[in-house]
């Protein structure tokens, strides 16, 4: 299936599209539901904009931290949101287009559909600015329909002591039970890998531990 962003007269192959889930195991939590994250982010191949005094080739990037609250990235199925930058009180729960700057959407649908394996159909449209010149300016339809795959689950956390991490089953043993005690299911979620933030010993942030997850899907 080929997959197709639609941006006013302009269709753009798909460079990637993706779901993932972040949870951070340090940030504040009160208990009330679960504290994960969930992205969506589409990008398309870079087009040539402009003329011959000034052109640059720019790349669509459409993404939304949505504003959901599931326990399970099954549960991303049957997912619809909608936003209107005019009559939505918070801000914070924006999508975006960068083509040449980070804009808000003013309006758009999104539903992510049926689920098979880790992929979900998705529907997502609306109006878009740029801000690139008066032919790709403000309010400009955009559209895409095709399947996007959940892809990986992180979890971060500090490291606990001094001592060197020996194995994986210490970072897969933390971030599960950061996963249970912060309201996200690891049911469906297999360890794959971790890395530092920082590679170089005597940085602060060596210690903060990033543990990714890959879906494991019926």
């Amino acid at each position: 299936m080929t997959r197709i962003l639609r941006l006013k007269d302009l269709e753009f192959s798909i460079d990637y599209a993706e779901l993932t889930g972040y949870l951070d195991g340090a940030a504040e939590y009160d208990g009330a539901g679960c504290a994960n994250s969930w992205y969506l982010e589409v990008k398309g191949e870079g087009k040539l904009f402009g003329d011959d005094q000034i052109s640059q080739t720019l790349s669509p990037r459409f993404y939304w931290s949505l504003p959901i609250n599931i326990d399970d990235w099954r549960k991303l199925e049957g997912v619809r949101l909608s936003f209107d930058l005019e009559t939505d009180d918070d801000e914070d729960d924006a999508p975006f287009l960068y083509l040449c700057a980070h804009l808000e959407l003013p309006r758009t649908e999104l539903h992510l559909g049926r689920r098979q394996a880790n992929a979900f159909s998705l529907h997502w449209s609306g109006l878009a600015d740029a801000n690139w010149d008066e032919q790709y300016g403000d309010s400009m339809p955009f559209s895409m329909e095709f399947p996007i795959e959940f892809t990986n689950q992180e979890v971060c956390f500090w490291q606990v002591g001094d001592d060197e991490i020996q194995n994986d089953e210490y970072v897969e043993t933390m971030a599960r039970e950061i996963m249970k005690t912060r309201g996200l299911s690891d049911e469906a979620l297999r360890f794959s890998h971790w890395k530092r933030m920082r590679n170089e010993s005597d940085d602060y942030h060596y210690r903060w531990i990033r543990a990714m997850f890959l879906p494991m899907a019926e």
